[in-house]
C-alpha cells in the first residue's frame, strides 16, 4: 500500500511564534514510519518550515504519489491547521474516498472530538507502532478494522466503533529494525 504521513507542524502567526515553536523532529512519526516502511511505500509531508507556502509544498511533495491511506499526526495546538491540510489533501488527491487516520497526542487525549470531524475516518489511540500496521493490513484486504486494538473508526454506516485500547509496548527494543533490514 502507498501511505502518506503528514506532520502538520506549521501555521505560525509570526517569527516570534516560529522561534518559540517546537521544531524538533517528531519521533513518534519516525517510529511509525519505521514500523511500516518494510511492507508499504511511505511518503512523509512535514510542513514545519513551509507555513507560508504549504499549499505549493504539499502539492509538490505528493505529485505522482496516489496514497491508499493518509495518516496525520496532530497536537492540540495545530489541530485546526491539520484540518486545513486535510481539506487541501481531499481537494488535490485523485480519490476523494481515501481514508484519513489521525494519530498523535490530540487524537489520543480527545478521540471522540477528533472523530466528530468529517475529515476523520479513524484515530489511532496511544502508540501506533503496532496498531497502525494492523489497521493497514485490514485496509489492504478492504476490511473494516473491527477488533484492531488502539483504533477507533467510523464504520460504513457512520457509527463510531471503539475497539479496545492496545497495551503499552513494554519491550521497546522490539521496535528496533530487524537484522538485515
Amino acid at each position: 500500500m502507498d501511505v502518506l504521513i503528514v506532520n502538520p507542524n506549521s501555521f505560525f502567526s509570526s517569527t516570534v511564534d516560529l522561534l518559540n515553536a517546537q521544531i524538533t523532529p517528531n519521533l513518534g512519526i519516525a517510529y511509525l514510519i519505521s514500523s511500516i516502511e518494510h511492507e508499504h511505500r511511505v511518503r512523509l509531508v512535514d510542513t514545519t518550515f513551509h507555513s507560508e507556502n504549504f499549499r505549493q509544498y504539499i502539492s509538490g511533495k505528493i505529485k505522482g504519489f496516489n496514497p491508499d491511506v493518509v495518516g496525520i499526526s496532530t497536537l492540540s495546538f495545530n489541530f485546526q491547521a491539520s484540518l486545513k491540510i486535510a481539506c487541501l489533501l481531499k481537494e488535490i488527491l485523485p480519490d476523494p474516498d481515501i481514508p484519513f487516520i489521525w494519530g498523535g497526542v490530540h487524537s489520543t487525549v480527545v478521540p471522540e472530538a477528533v472523530l466528530s470531524e468529517p475529515l476523520v475516518d479513524a484515530v489511532c489511540i496511544g502508540e501506533g507502532e503496532r496498531s497502525f500496521p494492523a489497521y493497514l493490513e485490514r485496509l489492504k484486504y478492504k476490511e473494516e478494522p473491527y477488533g484492531v486494538e488502539g483504533i477507533w473508526f467510523k464504520n460504513k454506516e457512520g457509527k463510531i466503533i471503539k475497539n479496545s485500547l492496545r497495551p503499552f509496548i513494554q519491550d521497546l527494543d522490539s521496535l528496533l529494525p530487524r537484522p538485515g533490514y
